[in-house]
C-alpha cells in the first residue's frame, strides 16, 4: 500500500549485493591481499584500550578486503581538516571532537558545539550548581555529537529522537533499564531521514515499523496478492527471499518472521489503514474527514472527529475526555503527549500518571510525592523540585501566571 519506495530500495539493494558478490568471495580477497597487500594497523588501533585506540572503518577499496583503522586524536592535538585530492588519513579526532581551525589557522581537536554537547555543558553546570533536577538525564550523544535514538524519563515512558533532538514516532513505558536498550529506533530513524530528505508537501512512503521504533519484521505490498518478506527489525535488512503471497491466508505458516502477538492472519493492512483506504476509494479527500495513521499503520495520536480534535489511543479510541475545539486556540498547539503518555502507563498498570490539560499537553508542572517540577512538552523535567507547598517558587508556575496550561 505505502511502502513501495522501501521495498524498492530493498530490491535493488538485494540485486545489488548479489552483483557484488560474483567478484567479492573469499577467493578474490584472498588473491587480493596477496598481490596488493593491506596496510599495518596502528598501535593505537592494535591496542584499544583506554590510552590507545582508534575508529575502525570501511576499507577504501569495492570488497572491504582490509582491515581499515584511524588512530583516535586527543583535545588538544593537532590534526587536518581534509581537502580534495589528500591522502586518506591515519589520525582522526576522537569521538565527540571535532578538528577546528582557531585564529592562528592551526587546526586542533576541540569538543564539539553542537546541540547535543552543549547540553551536556549546560547539564553538568547544573550538577555543579546544585540547581540539577533529581530527574533530570545527561543527554546521550553519539561520536558524532549528535543525540542518542533512545531517550527515557525515569518513572515514564521512552520515546525515540532524532539526531537533531526532536521527538520522532516510537514509545514504550520505562519499567526497566532493558526497556532503553530495546529502543533501537532504526525504522523510526529511516522515516524520519525519508521525510527530511525528500519533499514534505509529498507523501512519503517508508517501512512499516513496531511501536517501539524497530523494523516490523514482515514487509508486504501491492495489495491483495502482495509481495512479501521478512527483514532483520533491528536493521531492516533482508532475511528470507522476496515472495508473492496472498495476504488473506498470511499466517505463520506463509513467512516465518509471522507474529501472532504483532500481526493479524488473513490480513496485512490495520484497521486505520482500511478505513483510509476506503474513504480515499470514495472519493474523501477532506483531511477532517479522513483518519492518520502512524508509520506502524496504528492511529495517531490526534484524530478529528465532527467540530473537534481528540487525543486518540494507537485503536482510534478517545482517551478519557481530551478533546479541543477545532476552532480553538487549545486545538492549534495541541501535541496529546500527556494524553499518551498516560495511556502508555496506564496500559503498562502503573498508577503514578502525568497530570494532562483538558486538551491532552502536559501540565506546565508535575507534583509527585509532594515536590513538584517543571516540565518540557514531553515530560521531562526542567530545573530543581520543589515542595509542594512553594509551587510558586518555580519558574514555569511564575511564567504561567499560576495557570498550568496557559493558552496564549
Amino acid at each position: 500500500m505505502k511502502y513501495e519506495v522501501f521495498f524498492l530500495i530493498l530490491v535493488l539493494a538485494h540485486e545489488a549485493s548479489a552483483a557484488l558478490e560474483i567478484r567479492c568471495t573469499t577467493a578474490y580477497c584472498t588473491e587480493y591481499i596477496t598481490e596488493t597487500g593491506c596496510s599495518d594497523l596502528t598501535t593505537g588501533c592494535q591496542v584499544l584500550n583506554s590510552t590507545n585506540y582508534g575508529t575502525f572503518m570501511l576499507y577504501p577499496d569495492v570488497c572491504n578486503c582490509c582491515d581499515y583503522c584511524l588512530t583516535n586524536l586527543y583535545e588538544g592535538d593537532e590534526c587536518v581538516s581534509g581537502a580534495p585530492g589528500q591522502l586518506p588519513p591515519s589520525e582522526i579526532c576522537g569521538p565527540e571532537l571535532a578538528c577546528t581551525t582557531k585564529d592562528d589557522d592551526q587546526a586542533t581537536c576541540q569538543t564539539m558545539t553542537t546541540d547535543c554537547a552543549l547540553e551536556r555543558v549546560a547539564y553538568d553546570e547544573k550538577r555543579d550548581n546544585g540547581t540539577l533536577g533529581s530527574s533530570e538525564l545527561r543527554p546521550e550523544c553519539d561520536n558524532d555529537g549528535l543525540y542518542s535514538a533512545a531517550h527515557c524519563i525515569p518513572g515514564s515512558i521512552c520515546y525515540c529522537k532524532a539526531p537533531t533532538g526532536e521527538r520522532i514516532f516510537g514509545e514504550i513505558p520505562y519499567l526497566n533499564p532493558w526497556n532503553q536498550r530495546e529502543m533501537s529506533c532504526g525504522c523510526s530513524l529511516n522515516a524520519w531521514r525519508a521525510q527530511n530528505t525528500l519533499d514534505p508537501t509529498y507523501h512519503i512512503p517508508v517501512a512499516r515499523c513496531l511501536s517501539n521504533g524497530r523494523f516490523d519484521p514482515v514487509q508486504c505490498m501491492n495489495g491483495t496478492n502482495a509481495t512479501c518478506l521478512c527483514i532483520d527489525s533491528v536493521t531492516g535488512a533482508p532475511i528470507t527471499d522476496i515472495s508473492t503471497v496472498n495476504v488473506t491466508n498470511l499466517a505463520e505458516d506463509t513467512l516465518s518472521c509471522f507474529d501472532s502477538t504483532i500481526h493479524t492472519n488473513g490480513t496485512y493492512n490495520t484497521t486505520c489503514e482500511e478505513a483510509y483506504d476506503t474513504l480515499v476509494a470514495n472519493g474523501v479527500t477532506d483531511i477532517e474527514l479522513l483518519p492518520s495513521c502512524q508509520i506502524d499503520g496504528k492511529y495517531e495520536r490526534i484524530q478529528y472527529s465532527d467540530s473537534k480534535k481528540i487525543c486518540a489511543d494507537p485503536n482510534g479510541v478517545q482517551i478519557d475526555s481530551f478533546e479541543a475545539l477545532t476552532n480553538a486556540t487549545e486545538a492549534t498547539i495541541m501535541d496529546c503527549n500527556c494524553a499518551r503518555t498516560r495511556w502508555i502507563l496506564s496500559k503498562a498498570s502503573v498508577t503514578e500518571l502525568p497530570t494532562c490539560c483538558d486538551f491532552g499537553n502536559f501540565e506546565a508542572w508535575q507534583c509527585r510525592r509532594n515536590e513538584c517540577f517543571c516540565v518540557d512538552e514531553n515530560g521531562n523535567q526542567i530545573g530543581h523540585e520543589v515542595a509542594i507547598n512553594d509551587l510558586e517558587e518555580l519558574t514555569c508556575y511564575i511564567t504561567n501566571g499560576g495557570d498550568a496550561c496557559l493558552v496564549s
